[in-house]
């Protein structure tokens, strides 16, 4: 995208575990779990790669419900 790097999926997977482990020492897994999804919104830039490399559900799967 022009900044003069680039994510792997090494890195998105690192950060991920970092927030949820991080998260976990504060005793506050839901906020991060719940921060983690805003910023993986369908607007957001790269979310639809970024979920796909975590194995997260799309955004339009979490939008159908049951």
């Amino acid at each position: 995208m022009g900044h003069g790097y680039e994510l792997t999926g090494l890195d998105a997977h690192e950060a991920h575990r970092l927030a949820l482990d991080g998260a976990e020492a504060c005793h506050q897994p839901e906020l991060a779990l719940v921060t983690i999804e805003q910023a993986l919104g369908p607007d957001r830039p790269m979310s639809a790669w970024l979920r796909r490399v975590l194995g997260l559900p799309s955004a339009a799967a979490d939008k159908k419900g049951p």
